[in-house]
């Protein structure tokens, strides 16, 4: 006799659980605290087993029904229904672990691992989160070349370019991660070379103004210096198409050096000699900042902490 549901909503609980059957091994389990659980009990390799197939009502009768009937023909075809459930949960959750953010969740903590700046971990996490709302949930392995683009093209339609031009970048990091630990095969943004807007990083005429020497930008003070510092980095962004380790020491090392300089701007009284105030602004009209450059900036960083 099959379940109808007038029966379902008239059962009752009682002091011990109790079946109401609906036939084909199918039944609802009540029990003493009046919650109801669908079961499918079969038999498969001589043994008995146990098939839970929902909540009721959040799993009405007819929808117990039509899972009682796939896992029937699972079973026809010579499938462990409960094998098969497990081998789906391990899928979902392998799935899960492999995708767009979680490989990018896995570089940040390499470059963390790998002692890489700050300020740079965090520039990769800002940028990597533009491309989450397009391909984050992503198996990294099914990601296309297009849904990539679609993701950049988000971010040029905002007038960043350069961060779009950046963004393709990392991405590609987030996939060769990805290739080297054996989730993916192959890097869609290298399909992606030359199909972004390209980028001017002239300086424009009202900002070159006043910059022409240096010790005329420190003096005239925190104004013209922004200017300088926005020239600065972007004219080092520019000097690579693909931002690499240098590239991104030498931007950290500037950044240091236009902190250093509005110090010395604000505080008047720690003033360092003009001469190496002018050696820590050349640093910033550098495309590469070297060693002997790191020296000057780490003098000014030790003069500032035993006068602080």
């Amino acid at each position: 006799m099959t379940l109808s549901q007038m029966a379902i909503r008239n059962a009752k609980p009682r002091e011990k659980k109790y079946k109401l059957f609906d036939g084909g091994g199918m039944y609802l389990l009540i029990e003493p605290d009046g919650k109801q659980y669908w079961r499918l009990d079969y038999r498969h390799g001589g043994k008995r087993r146990t098939l839970a197939l929902g909540v009721y009502p959040e799993v009405s009768l007819k929808q117990a029904r039509e899972k009682r009937a796939e896992a029937r023909a699972q079973l026809e075809e010579g499938h462990d229904p409960v094998h098969l459930r497990k081998i789906a949960k391990l899928t979902r959750s392998e799935t899960s672990a492999n995708t767009f953010r979680a490989v990018a969740g896995e570089l940040i903590l390499k470059m963390q691992r790998e002692g890489r700046a700050a300020i740079t971990i965090d520039k990769t996490q800002w940028m990597l989160e533009f491309a989450y709302p397009y391909i984050g949930d992503r198996p990294i392995s099914e990601i296309s070349a297009a849904e990539v683009l679609t993701a950049l093209r988000s971010v040029e339609a905002r007038g960043r370019y350069d961060t779009a031009r950046r963004l393709r970048s990392k991405c590609g990091q987030v996939f060769r991660l990805a290739i080297a630990t054996g989730r993916a095969e192959r890097d869609p943004t290298q399909d992606l070379r030359g199909a972004l807007n390209a980028v001017s990083y002239r300086t424009p005429k009202d900002d070159r103004e006043g910059l022409t020497s240096l010790s005329d930008c420190i003096k005239a003070g925190a104004e013209e210096l922004e200017l300088l510092s926005r020239h600065a980095i972007a004219s080092t962004e520019a000097a690579s198409n693909e931002p690499n380790a240098a590239t991104e020491r030498t931007i950290a090392l500037k950044k240091f050096a236009i902190k250093e300089i509005f110090e010395l701007i604000d505080k008047p009284e720690k003033r360092a000699p003009n001469k190496e105030t002018a050696v820590l602004a050349s640093i910033l009209l550098k495309k590469e900042v070297s060693p002997n450059d790191v020296t000057q900036i780490r003098k000014a960083e030790r003069r500032r902490y035993y006068h602080s």
